[in-house]
């Protein structure tokens, strides 16, 4: 089908990247777009699941055919996998999160780079995920408790009250700015019909903007991983020489990503400057900056290079102010002791807590909760909150619910269920991939199993959480959120040509 784009997209296309490219461009969006699925590495899948090509820059993904049919597998409603564009995994790969760092996803929602950079942090360290839409942040949290994420907490704050808190906080940070999305036109009909050049100009300015926040809340030798899903160089390339010149002390770093091609140098702006007025005004402001950026450290994915949609990513890091030793610090054990605000719960509510624990879960279990994290109550509700968080009023979602009170009576959260193995829990009812109860218990129902014994079980599927029921002579009483249950059927991925 073909697709009718912007006259003003089209000229600074043509410019960029010349006739025969625009061509081929147009031509691959005509074309179906690239759908993949990126594994969850701390969920286990069953032997006989079939993955399709990989994607090449992330070594858990692979192209599908068709999302629809896959996400009503009843392994997508356990966390096993995220349905995500393949260019959209590159940014969270190039960032290269650690294990013991603090790590800021700025522009969170809906998740799916959070997911998987909290992934590649084997969910160890601290990651703060972050969205301004209140709408938006309750996807971003319902994906993150898909996940089982231990170390994640969510914030619905603008990136300039955030800072105000979290100064030269974090070791790495990724800015998937906000932007005119002209890498997604070929599966979203609306970024086209929105698509307008002040709409660009004023996407350009708020970028520059959301960096310079990100500035202040990184730490000196940290890094910024700075990306979009829109092609032109206004929003890319300009916004960083934007930030760039306000800042000296941040640099490019150089970046290894299969299929991709480099930034605009200088000529090329240049050229696009000499026949796009609108465009040389920023050009001519940025242009000593621009000199001095080298384009092979910004790289684009376009569909004509990589089967995928257009994105632009760029890695950045910020000068080392000390000694190098002050930067090897592990900075949970730095800022937990000094920042954190967040009191214990009494003595009644952690004897209560402590027996519901004792009753369900193994000693193990909580022994490597209280290692991480601090315990705190918030109306009804007990969390569990990583020791690195700073108090802030208005978290989202600061930790782990475990257990609400209600009525004298406790009953365990379905998130705390998703972060529990088999072995954390002292009764399991343990279905196997293609058992008709999972699919059932998904959809609200209650299920048998003649061998749990009476008490909170955790229902599992091929090994992966589902959540929570009541066993009673047999029978188990469906705990499974309202607002979740649906209907799912078991699938299996072919592998796409």
């Amino acid at each position: 089908m073909a697709i009718t784009l912007p006259e003003d997209f089209l000229m600074l296309f043509r410019l960029a990247f010349g006739e025969a490219m625009l061509d081929n461009y147009l031509e691959q969006l005509k074309l179906p777009a690239y759908r993949g699925l990126r594994l969850n590495p701390m969920r286990h899948m069953p032997s006989d699941w079939a993955m399709g090509q990989p994607v090449p820059f992330e070594s858990f993904a692979s192209y599908i055919e068709s999302n629809d049919r896959i996400g009503n597998d009843p392994l997508h409603a356990a966390g096993n996998f995220y349905l995500q564009e393949p260019s959209a995994m590159a940014p969270a790969r190039v960032l290269h999160p650690q294990a013991h760092e603090c790590v800021l996803d700025l522009c969170a929602a809906p998740g799916g780079k959070t997911t998987q950079i909290a992934t590649l942090m084997n969910d160890q360290g601290f990651l703060l995920a972050n969205d301004i839409s209140a709408t938006r942040a309750e996807a971003l949290v319902s994906n993150i408790e898909r996940f089982g994420l231990q170390s994640v907490a969510v914030t619905c704050a603008t990136p300039a009250k955030l800072s105000q808190t979290y100064l030269e906080f974090f070791d790495a940070i990724l800015v998937d700015a906000p932007c005119s999305g002209e890498g997604m036109f070929r599966k979203d009909a609306e970024a086209i019909t929105f698509w307008r050049f002040d709409h660009v100009e004023k996407l350009h300015s708020e970028q520059v903007d959301i960096l310079d926040q990100a500035y202040r809340m990184l730490r000196h030798g940290g890094r910024i991983v700075y990306s979009t899903c829109t092609i032109n160089p206004i929003e890319n390339e300009l916004t960083l020489a934007a930030f760039l010149a306000r800042h000296p002390d941040m640099s490019l770093c150089p970046i290894d990503l299969s299929q991709s091609m480099p930034g605009h140098n200088v000529e090329t702006l240049t050229r696009i400057a000499m026949h796009h007025k609108a465009f040389s005004r920023y050009f001519e402001a940025y242009r000593d900056t621009l000199s001095t950026m080298p384009s092979s450290s910004m790289r684009r994915l376009l569909p004509t290079e990589f089967n995928g949609e257009g994105h632009f990513i760029a890695l950045l890091q910020k000068a080392h102010k000390g000694a190098a030793t002050d930067q090897i610090m592990n900075p949970i054990r730095q800022i937990s002791k000094k920042n954190n605000q967040n009191k214990p719960v009494d003595h009644q509510q952690w004897t209560i807590f402590s027996q519901f624990c004792a009753k369900n879960f193994t000693p193990a279990w909580l022994a490597r909760l209280q290692h991480t994290h601090h315990f705190s109550r918030q109306k009804d509700t007990l969390y569990a909150v990583n020791k690195a968080l700073i108090e802030l009023p208005t978290y989202f979602r600061k930790g782990i619910p475990l257990i609400s009170f209600s009525h004298k009576e406790i009953k365990p959260e379905h998130a705390l269920a998703m972060t529990l193995r088999e072995e954390d829990c002292l009764r399991v009812v343990r279905l196997p991939y293609g058992d008709d109860r999972a699919l059932r218990y998904l959809e609200g129902h209650p299920i048998t199993d003649d061998h749990i014994t009476d008490g909170y079980c955790l229902i599992t599927l091929a090994g992966n959480p589902l959540g929570f029921g009541k066993a009673s002579q047999g029978t188990i009483k469906n705990h499974y959120p309202k607002g979740l249950r649906r209907t799912y059927a078991y699938a299996r991925l072919d592998e796409t040509p």
